[in-house]
Order: C-alpha cells, then sequence, then structure tokens
C-alpha cells in the first residue's frame, strides 16, 4: 500500500493530461478576468462622452488595474498551493512516519520563537 501511494505521485504516465488540463483551466480563468475587465471599460466608455485625453487616462488607469488583478490571481494561487503542500506533507508524515513526531515537535517550537 505504501508504495501505491508513492508511485501514484510519480506516475509520468499521466502527468501529461493533468498538466494540460491545468494549463487549459488556468487560460480560462485569466481569459474570463481580462474579458471582463476589457467590457467593463468598453461599457464605461459607451456610456460617457469623453474626449481622447480622458479615454487615455482611463485606459491607462485600467491597465493598472488589470494588471494588479493578475497579480493577485497568482499571489492567491501560490499562497493557497504552499498551504496544501504543507498540510499535505505534514499528514503524509505524521500518519506514514510516526517516527518523525520528534522532530516535528522541535519544528513546532523553532517557529513559534520566530513569530
Amino acid at each position: 500500500m505504501t508504495r501505491y501511494y508513492v508511485s501514484h505521485y510519480f506516475d509520468f504516465k499521466n502527468i501529461g493530461i493533468f498538466l494540460l488540463v491545468s494549463l487549459i483551466g488556468l487560460i480560462a480563468v485569466l481569459a474570463i478576468v481580462l474579458i471582463t475587465a476589457k467590457l467593463q471599460v468598453h461599457r464605461r466608455l459607451n456610456y460617457e462622452g469623453l474626449d481622447e485625453c480622458n479615454v487615455a487616462e482611463i485606459t491607462r488607469r485600467h491597465r493598472f488595474r488589470e494588471i494588479g488583478m493578475i497579480e493577485s490571481f497568482y499571489e492567491m494561487t501560490f499562497s493557497s498551493t504552499s498551504v496544501l503542500l504543507f498540510l499535505s506533507l505534514y499528514y503524509i508524515i505524521d500518519a506514514r512516519i510516526p517516527q518523525a513526531f520528534f522532530y516535528w515537535v522541535n519544528i513546532r517550537i523553532l517557529s513559534c520563537c520566530f513569530f
């Protein structure tokens, strides 16, 4: 059972499908965010009678907000991934290697001292 658990995560035969589905999901989410942002700008420009100077200012401000949304998405993705990775490692070590409990206690004590 232990070998199956470990070999399941290193099965390179099916990794291509997983990476492809993940990439398609990432592209879909980014496309939704960018299309929504573009539609909001076009809607705002159509409702307001603006001159070229105001349009350029709105476009510049929109680009900064667009980049900010993308950065927030990546920060959320990476932070949640790191938390899930730590929790899964904690569970695997705690459930499969009971001798490692001594090291977890020491790491927890050290981390409490730093924070």
